[in-house]
């Protein structure tokens, strides 16, 4: 048998062709014998597997190619990144991958090949993220960078940075992916921001820029300027004791004088009280407003005595003029029974022998300088002045007195009312009117003497640079000159507000508890309230108003208002100056003319031609700031 092979002879035949037709024949037979005994050699079958990484870690679900000799296979990976194709006969391949993140790089082709002698073929693939995105940044104050600040970036990937000086930040090399940036470790007290985190997504190769925009946190504090000087309700005092001539303190008696000098400005007044001896509580003085010294500019002078008045008391009953036992020269000192009537008033001539004052005392007034003058009181009584009822002639001597120089009216007593309601005529008017001691009321008086100081409306602001209102040791600008000789604050409001680097500016002008703008008596205050953040400043200036041109104020870089780097809180006085604005010839406080209270137009002084300087005036006696201003700073809220 042959395994359905034959071969057909043919009957004819030629010479020596049989012969070969029987060894082809034999050779075929024998051939096909041996095909048909022997099995086939089988194909060589191998496998084809390996895995996907990315990065390290396995990555499911990509897609596998094989392709090659036997055509396409296809997988996909495993939870664990592994494929594996098998039964793959001998030949040459390529494994490709695909559907892997569109954000990874692979080599996505390989070559394996299935061999007798390498069966099991293997093909990896490891890949790594495209890392070519980025996000940069800043963090911002109000133009500025804000330095060391920690921002976070957390996500798809995470990374940390700091601000450096400029504010900036990045992060680089990120994935694509969704992402948020958050900042932290600025100080909450200096800084504001609205937002400190942004999320956001990237793509392959995008530059996000995230910028957090903040302001400075702004404080608001509340400022109060006081006017805590004493009122004194008198700017001059003194006693007269001792007649011109004389060597001892005694009574005056006819043909005799007291005088005494004193200083004072226009806007002043004169008053004095002296006892008519021959009586109870009578005594000699000006009517309650007093006697003017000036008229405008002009020192007023001549014979006062028409403005000279016989006063009772009120403290002890009325006896005859110089017949009464219980006056000064018949009985002892506060012998008398009261008066019923406590008032003080003029004298009623009950017993029809009071002479009349100028028959009595004559008063003159003479200037003995610019705003000096001098007071001459004389006894022009005779000796038979005053007639008793039973004809008794007597002079009228007068007894040693007190006198101030004063501005306001009722400034020993004041008519209907009694003595002891007085706050300086309680103290010794009594006595004066009733003995002719003047130890008492001499000493009363001179503890209400002094400069009664006034602060003028002034101009504030907030501010980071020094030298925003003044600049010492230069001329003072158009506006402190207006502000420190006249107390007008516009002029060097309005130069603020050109000039600016301030937060806020201002004006204070009305006292608490008033409705007008005016200057700030004793007991006054201003306030006002100011907005600042760390590292500013508080500024003001203000006039000292009986002064030609010294003016309060803090050192030109301001009162720190975050002092230790907290809010400030409490007295600053003590940062407080006087300062003079070197722009007006001084004079005595409280007395020159050209002083704000008592010149007759702005800006008219003689010129100093001077620089801004802390006040270094030795001819004259100023206040110590802390006894005149008070200036307190309070954090709102």
């Amino acid at each position: 048998m042959h395994h359905g092979t034959s071969v057909r002879y043919s009957p004819r035949r030629r010479p020596g062709v049989g012969r070969f037709l029987s060894l082809t024949g034999i050779v075929l037979i024998g051939a096909l014998t041996t095909a048909c005994d022997e099995d086939p050699t089988p194909p060589v079958e191998g496998s084809v597997s390996g895995t996907v990484t990315l990065e390290g870690a396995a990555l499911s679900g990509v897609n596998v190619t094989l392709s090659g000799t036997v055509g396409d296979m296809s997988a996909t990976t495993g939870g664990d990144g592994g494929y594996s194709f098998s039964n793959v006969i001998e030949g040459s391949y390529t494994v490709t991958i695909s559907g892997f993140p569109s954000d990874t790089e692979f080599d996505a082709t390989a070559s394996v090949s299935i061999t007798p002698g390498s069966r099991n073929a293997t093909a990896d693939f490891a890949g790594t993220y495209i890392r070519t995105a980025s996000v940069s940044g800043s963090v911002m104050v109000e133009g500025m960078g804000l330095a060391g600040i920690m921002v976070a970036l957390t996500g798809t990937e995470s990374q940390t940075a700091t601000t450096g000086d400029d504010g900036a930040f990045s992060f680089s090399n990120l994935r694509m992916g969704e992402y948020t940036v958050e900042m932290s470790g600025w100080d909450p007290d200096r800084y504001v921001f609205e937002n400190t985190s942004e999320s956001f997504s990237v793509s392959v190769g995008e530059q996000k820029m995230v910028d957090f925009m903040g302001t400075r946190r702004e404080y608001t504090f509340q400022v109060a300027i006081e006017n805590i000087s004493v009122p004194y309700p008198y700017s001059a005092s003194g006693l007269f004791a001792v007649p011109v001539g004389a060597m001892e303190p005694g009574p005056l008696l006819p043909g005799n004088a007291y005088a005494f000098e004193f200083e004072a400005g226009p806007g002043n007044y004169l008053s004095f009280a002296t006892m008519m001896v021959h009586s109870n509580d009578l005594f000699y003085a000006p009517g309650p407003g007093g006697i003017p010294l000036w008229n405008g500019h002009e020192q007023i002078t001549g014979d006062i005595t028409d403005q000279i008045m016989l006063w009772d008391a009120g403290t002890e009953m009325n006896e005859e003029p110089g017949e009464g036992p219980n006056q000064p020269l018949q009985g002892g000192p506060d012998s008398g029974e009261a008066d019923p009537n406590p008032l003080v008033r003029l004298a009623d001539d009950e017993w029809e022998t009071l002479p009349a004052v100028d028959s009595v005392i004559r008063v003159t007034l003479e200037s003995t300088g610019p705003t000096t003058f001098r007071v001459t009181i004389e006894n022009i009584s005779l000796d038979h002045t005053l007639i008793t009822v039973r004809g008794l002639c007597l002079e009228v001597p007068l007894a040693p007195g007190v006198f101030v120089v004063h501005h306001g009216p009722n400034p020993l007593f004041a008519p209907g009312a009694p003595i002891s309601a007085h706050p300086v005529g309680a103290h010794g008017l009594e006595a004066l009117a009733e003995d002719g001691n003047i130890t008492m009321l001499a000493g009363a008086v001179q503890m209400g003497t002094g400069l009664f100081n006034l602060i003028a409306p002034g101009i504030y602001a907030s501010h980071a640079d020094p030298g925003l209102l003044f600049h010492p040791g230069t001329t003072a600008s158009p506006g402190v000159e207006a502000m420190a000789e006249d107390g007008n604050p516009a002029i060097l409001g309005a130069e603020v507000l050109l000039t600016g680097g301030f937060r806020s500016a201002g004006a204070f002008a009305i006292p608490i508890g008033e409705m007008m703008p005016g200057p700030l008596f004793p007991g006054g205050a201003y306030g006002f309230e100011v907005t600042a953040v760390h590292g500013e400043y508080l500024s003001f200036v203000s006039m000292l108003v009986q002064t030609n041109d010294l003016f309060f104020a803090p050192p030109p870089e301001g009162i720190s208002l975050f002092p230790d780097g907290q809010p400030l809180q409490g007295d600053v006085t003590s940062m407080v100056m006087l300062w003079d604005a070197g722009t007006e010839v001084n004079e005595k406080p409280g007395v020159g003319l050209f002083q704000a209270p008592r010149q007759l137009a702005p800006n008219t002084g003689m010129d100093e031609m001077g620089m801004v300087r802390l006040l270094d005036d030795e001819m004259f006696t100023y206040p110590e700031t802390g006894q005149v201003i008070r200036v307190t700073v309070r954090l709102k809220g």
